[in-house]
């Protein structure tokens, strides 16, 4: 299986570039694409009849019928058929979870770390210890009282730095809150945090919608400065005129 098995599409472009495709010819191109996606640099290494044997069609099909109108939208180099889209979303995608995986093995080292750090309180001089099970059970009674503020729940072991109705809008959707603390971990803002939580308070999965959300963050959304966002208006409002008007192709 491939390290990416999940292939972004992304609707209003490919429809915009094959409204005259057939349905025969939609099929054999999606099918490329999802070949290319799970083969090494995103690229599709076949002959002419290897290509006809994995879209279940004849050699001659495919090199009379389909070929021709496919070939335009790669760029073919003997046998190694590239689509430039495709394989630049590859790549960043691949960056993406390069990143990731450093983060996420980044923050287990350091928690690794500090748990070999923890000092067990100790008894004092002269009286018994008891039982190694009282000892750890004060332990984790003192930890939680130091690291947690009154304001939040008493089993929340670390994310006193966000308010207490992120981490309750968490448990709401989740029914607990260990989605939103895996999103602290991965280094998302509570902004950030808040604003994924009600994108995917609605959805059939949300767990795995969060998920996705943790996987893809690269960091805090960037804050538009007022002339931005007057210039993204005024763009938006030229398409809205030219799209009402002749089409963006008229």
């Amino acid at each position: 299986m491939t390290d990416l098995p999940f292939l972004p599409l992304w609707t209003d472009a490919y429809l915009a570039d094959t409204s005259h495709l057939t349905l025969e010819e939609h099929g054999a191109y999606l099918k490329i694409l999802m070949i290319s996606w799970r083969s090494p640099d995103c690229q599709m290494d076949a002959t002419d009849e290897r290509i006809a044997v994995m879209l279940g069609i004849t050699r001659r099909r495919w090199r009379e019928k389909l070929r021709p109108v496919l070939e335009p939208f790669f760029s073919i180099s003997g046998t190694v058929w590239c689509q430039k889209r495709l394989q630049n979303e590859f790549i960043d995608r691949s960056k993406r979870r390069t990143k990731h995986a450093a983060k996420s093995s980044k923050g287990g080292k350091a928690k690794a770390l500090k748990n070999n750090k923890t000092v067990l309180p100790q008894a004092p001089s002269g009286q018994a210890t008891g039982s190694a099970q009282p000892i750890a059970a004060r332990a984790r009674a003192i930890a939680r009282e130091e690291d947690v503020p009154a304001e939040h729940r008493a089993d929340t072991p670390f994310g006193h730095e966000l308010q207490a109705s992120t981490w309750e809008l968490g448990a709401k959707i989740f029914g607990r809150g260990a989605m939103v603390g895996k999103a602290l971990k991965a280094g998302m803002v509570e902004e950030d945090i808040v604003r994924a939580l009600n994108d995917c308070a609605g959805k059939a999965n949300p767990s795995a919608y969060f998920g996705a959300i943790i996987r893809d963050y690269e960091g805090p959304t960037p804050k538009l400065s007022a002339t931005d966002q007057e210039e993204i208006a005024r763009k938006a409002q030229s398409m809205r005129e030219l799209e009402e008007g002749e089409g963006l192709f008229g």
